[in-house]
C-alpha cells in the first residue's frame, strides 16, 4: 500500500503513480527517454484522447487514462536521476493544460453532435459551446486552487526548498532559450498571478514557519486536512470523471452533458465550501503570525 501525503491526489496515489512505476523501472535504463520523454507523450495520448472523445469516446477515455498513468511517470524518472527541474515542472503543468484543452475541444464536438437538453431546454451550439467553456473552467480553477495550496504547504511545511516566487522562474528563464526562455517568463506571470502582490510577505511568513519545528507541526494540524480537501478537487480527479464519462458514453449519450453539469454544480459548490474553511484557517494564521 503506497504512503500518502497530503499533497497526493488520491487516484494517483493509488492508482496512477504505482502502475507509472513500472514504465518507470522499464525505461529508466535507457538514457535518451528522460522525463521530457515521459510528458512529450502523456501529452500525444491526451491529443488522441481528444480526437478519441468525438470519435470512439470509450477509446478516447483509455488514452485519457494511460494518458494521466504516464503524466505521474516524469516525476518518478526525475527523481531516479536526480531530481526534476523548474523547466520539467513547466513543461510537466502546459502539457496538462494542453491534455485538458483536447479532451473538452473532443467533447464539444462530441455534444455538438448529439445535442445537449438541460432541463427539457434543447441547448443552441453557442449555449453548447459556453456550457463546456464553464466546465473547462471550473477544472481550471479548481486545479490552479489544489495547486496553490499544495505548493504553500510544500514551502511552509520546509518540503520545499524555497517558496515558488516569480523570480525563481524568471532567473530559469535567464539560463535558458529558444521556446523554453518564452515558456518559462510565461510561468513566472502565472506564478505572479496566483500569488498576488502579497508574494513576498507569502514567502517570508512560510519561511518563518518552515524554520521551527513547533510552528510546522501546527501548521500541519491547521491546514493538512484542507490541503487534503483540496486534492479532492484537484486536475486528476476531474480528468478521472471525464474518462469515466467518456467510457460511459457508449451506453448512455448523455454522460458527457452530465460530467459538464457535475464540474459546474458540484466541484465549484465544494470549491465555496472549502474556501469558507481555508478563510477562516487563514485568519487564524494571520492572528498567530500577529
Amino acid at each position: 500500500m503506497p504512503t500518502i501525503s497530503v499533497t497526493d491526489e488520491v487516484l494517483d496515489a493509488y492508482v496512477n503513480r504505482p502502475l507509472a512505476s513500472h514504465i518507470v523501472r522499464w525505461v529508466v535504463p535507457y538514457p535518451r527517454v528522460t522525463p521530457n520523454t515521459l510528458t512529450a507523450i502523456s501529452a500525444l495520448l491526451g491529443t488522441l484522447a481528444g480526437i478519441g472523445f468525438f470519435v470512439a469516446p470509450p477509446v478516447g477515455a483509455v488514452c485519457l487514462f494511460l494518458s494521466m498513468i504516464v503524466d505521474c511517470g516524469d516525476g518518478q524518472l526525475a527523481r531516479l536521476r536526480g531530481g526534476g527541474t523548474l523547466a520539467g515542472r513547466i513543461w510537466d503543468g502546459y502539457a496538462d493544460y494542453w491534455v485538458a484543452f483536447c479532451v473538452h475541444l473532443g467533447m464539444l464536438f462530441s455534444l455538438f453532435r448529439s445535442g445537449v437538453t438541460l432541463f427539457g431546454h434543447v441547448l443552441s451550439p453557442l449555449e453548447t459551446f459556453l456550457f463546456v467553456l464553464a466546465a473547462g473552467a471550473s477544472m481550471a480553477f479548481n486545479a490552479g486552487h489544489f495547486d496553490y495550496y499544495k505548493q504553500r504547504y510544500l514551502a511552509h511545511t520546509g518540503v520545499a526548498r524555497e517558496p515558488e516566487s516569480p523570480e525563481m522562474y524568471v532567473a530559469a528563464a535567464e539560463r535558458s532559450s529558444g521556446v523554453e526562455r518564452v515558456l518559462l517568463h510565461m510561468f513566472a506571470f502565472y506564478v505572479k498571478a496566483q500569488l498576488g502582490k502579497t508574494v513576498d510577505e507569502a514567502n517570508r511568513a512560510a519561511r518563518f514557519t518552515a524554520s521551527d519545528g513547533r510552528r510546522i507541526e501546527r501548521f500541519r494540524s491547521e491546514n493538512g486536512w484542507l490541503v487534503r480537501m483540496w486534492s479532492l478537487s484537484g486536475p486528476t480527479m476531474h480528468s478521472g470523471f471525464l474518462a469515466l464519462a467518456a467510457l460511459l458514453n457508449a451506453v448512455e449519450s448523455t454522460s458527457f452533458s452530465a460530467y459538464c453539469l457535475f464540474a459546474i454544480v458540484v466541484f465549484n459548490g465544494y470549491g465555496v465550501v472549502l474556501g469558507l474553511f481555508q478563510r477562516a484557517a487563514l485568519r487564524r494564521e494571520a492572528v498567530g503570525h500577529g
